[in-house]
């Protein structure tokens, strides 16, 4: 398999919707962005400090830490979402959601795959405010 070319790496800012796409039946909320950081290239110490300051400051009930990958990046992948209460820098562990992705997929579909099975969990709580975090 070939490598990518040098300028195919950097990728275009994903363009986010004027209306919001989602439901607002549930008091959704979406943070694209975390404040602080300008991109990959932080350091790593500053964008971990960001990421725990704004889980800690939405303050909520549980936290959900989602991520999926693959193999190569297209296959025997697998994905999970941890739930989590307590602060940021100290979580309590409540369930892990652990799903085996397809002989042949992408990293993207097991990100996805997390995500889903992080929203399908929520769905099934009781009313709480519940943050799911993302890499993607």
């Amino acid at each position: 398999m070939e490598r990518l070319p040098a300028n195919a790496v950097e990728r275009a800012p994903i363009p986010w919707p004027s209306v919001a796409p989602w439901s607002t039946e549930h008091n959704l909320e979406v943070y694209p962005s975390l404040p602080g950081i300008k991109g990959r290239a932080d350091d790593i110490a500053v964008k971990k400090a960001a990421a725990l300051a704004r889980i800690n400051d939405l303050k909520a009930d549980i936290v959900i830490y989602t991520d999926g990958s693959a193999d190569g990046g297209c296959r025997r992948g697998g994905s999970a979402a941890v739930i989590t209460s307590g602060s940021a820098e100290e979580p309590v562990m409540k369930e892990v959601i652990r799903t085996k992705g397809a002989p042949h997929t992408s990293s993207c579909e097991e990100e996805y795959q997390a995500l889903m099975d992080a929203a399908s969990w929520s769905i099934e709580q009781e009313p709480m405010r519940i943050l799911i975090c993302t890499d993607s």
